[in-house]
């Protein structure tokens, strides 16, 4: 048995309650006193005696016991699928947070004319968004920031193999028919075979 009252409503209860069951059971009250009921008063209300225990015999029929079960079930995979769900999140946060800090440190150390540190960092931000990727493929904002951070580092790569050749000296040309010629310090041209 529930009896609920309220300050500013009318008592009220509510009769064979059975705890432990997770059954909701819902209480109305209408405006009153705020006056509290007794267990006779109650008992007065009903128009019979306290139950016995001999009275109920406490339990439940096979249909109530399968649809308990099958609620326990449904709310287990619930629970399951809410931990996985979350521990997702932690890790797309986690992982886009440090990709986005090691984006923003290729940004500087290019301004900073580092570029192998840049490579570095990219590569970095790249293996961030993909772990992130990994605990949810769909989420666009990973995809956005690893293609970025994709397209940075090969702009940087691409660019710092091309300077790497500008600065080596040609002794051999692209095509072997072409001659070539090498000045040796302070001696004539020479032709070379």
């Amino acid at each position: 048995m529930i009896a609920a009252s309220h300050p500013s409503a009318q008592p009220t209860y509510l009769p064979n309650v059975k705890v432990g069951r997770d059954v909701d059971y819902e209480v109305e009250l209408a405006p009153g006193d705020g006056k509290r009921l007794t267990y006779d008063e109650i008992k007065n209300a009903r128009g019979a005696s306290a139950p016995t225990s001999g009275s109920s015999s406490g339990s439940e029929s096979a249909a109530d016991k399968a649809k308990r079960e099958e609620l326990l079930k449904k709310n287990a995979e619930i629970e399951a699928a809410n931990k996985k769900i979350t521990s997702a999140n932690d890790t797309i946060n986690r992982t886009f947070k440090g990709g986005n800090d090691a984006l923003i440190a290729a940004g500087v150390a290019l301004k900073a004319n580092n570029k192998e540190e840049a490579i570095t960092k990219y590569t970095e931000a790249v293996a961030q968004y993909d772990e992130g990727l990994a605990a949810d493929p769909e989420q666009p904002a990973l995809l956005t920031n690893k293609a970025m951070a994709l397209k940075g580092r090969g702009v940087e790569r691409y660019n710092s193999s091309i300077k790497a050749t500008m600065t080596q000296p040609k002794l051999l040309a692209w095509r072997p028919q072409r001659m070539i010629f090498v000045r040796l310090r302070n001696r004539p041209l020479k032709r070379l075979p």
